[in-house]
């Protein structure tokens, strides 16, 4: 399998999720854009790949090959070297894998980690495309992968597959061992909802149109450099936002003298038990063991200490 092979200053269906305004602790709207003008303007914007994401390049194969297994799959191609670009729209993408279907019924089955979009046997026919990810994170009970975790990347895929595939499957790793394989039709209605943003994304990248803040992580983006002794008079609106600032800081400060004293009283309470239990909560409260002060100072002993706080667990049927 390759690398990344769509351009950086295009809108690509593995930044799809943000390009239609989705947020994740990973991106938003403006980290994506602004990653496109940089690029547009001659930037390099890719960086060295980390160990994590070495990992889980080399398992992608190997997800692939098992997934088509369990479906049933034929005519897998995971050596896809030329993106895919949607026929009327200015949308790219980069397929993982290809595979063929005979006449193909999937049915859900949780023993095989297989779900179907309705819950319902899929019948699939002809080419389809495969989208593979590795993640440390835990499944989703009903078996659908997260918006920003290749299920809108997929949908895009399949729309710049211009017909040439009907079905998509999303194979997931997770947590090194546990694989779901979640299979998917193309959606007409999402492909024509989309095409009116992927359009204005486009146009923001052309015209270096940034999109208003929508978090700190935007501000800090948008607006990162400082001009020193500038002072602007703020709308009269402002005054709104400072004093929600002051007063969640006060609730804060509270709440913390309310959580200090509860631990105290708690910990009194339990003395030198590990653990506490009334009603439906179970109390505990451990121990840290530190080797070192910091990373590259180690301590003579190891060092253990009994925590500062204590962790509290709902006990259900209690």
């Amino acid at each position: 399998m390759v690398g990344k092979i769509t351009p950086d200053d295009k809108c690509t269906c593995s930044n799809l999720f943000y390009i239609l305004g989705g947020e994740s602790k990973w991106s938003t709207p403006n980290k994506v854009l602004d990653q496109c003008i940089r690029a547009k303007n001659g930037e390099n914007v890719r960086t060295p790949q980390n160990s994590v994401q070495e990992v889980g390049d080399a398992l992608e194969g190997i997800v692939a090959q098992l997934a088509a297994k369990r479906l049933g799959l034929t005519n897998l191609d995971t050596d896809i070297t030329i993106p895919v670009k949607h026929e009327s729209l200015p949308l790219w993408g980069s397929v993982d894998a290809t595979a063929t279907a005979a006449n193909l019924t999937i049915a859900p089955d949780e023993e095989l980690g297989i779900f179907t979009e309705t819950g319902e046997p899929m019948v699939l026919q002809g080419k389809g495309v495969i989208e593979i990810k590795c993640t440390a994170d835990f499944p989703s009970d009903d078996g659908k992968p997260q918006a920003w975790r290749g299920l809108i990347q997929a949908k895009g895929q399949l729309s710049c597959m211009n017909g040439d595939a009907d079905w998509a499957v999303i194979a997931t790793l997770y947590r090194s061992t546990l694989l779901q394989i979640f299979v998917m039709r193309r959606d007409f209605q999402f492909e024509r909802e989309m095409a009116e943003k992927i359009l204005d994304f486009d146009r923001r990248i052309i015209e270096e149109d940034y999109f208003p803040a929508f978090s700190l992580a935007d501000t800090e983006l948008l607006y990162r450099d400082v001009t020193h002794d500038k002072l602007v008079d703020l709308d009269e609106l402002a005054i709104t936002y400072v004093e929600q600032i002051m007063n969640a800081d006060d609730t804060i400060k509270s709440a913390n003298r309310i959580k200090e004293k509860a631990n105290t009283q708690l910990q009194e309470m339990m003395k030198d038990a590990q653990y506490g239990r009334v009603k439906n909560y179970q109390v505990t409260w451990g121990t840290t063991t530190r080797k070192s002060k910091m990373v590259s100072v180690p301590l003579d002993e190891p060092e253990t200490k009994r925590n500062k706080t204590v962790r509290i667990k709902v006990i259900k049927d209690a």
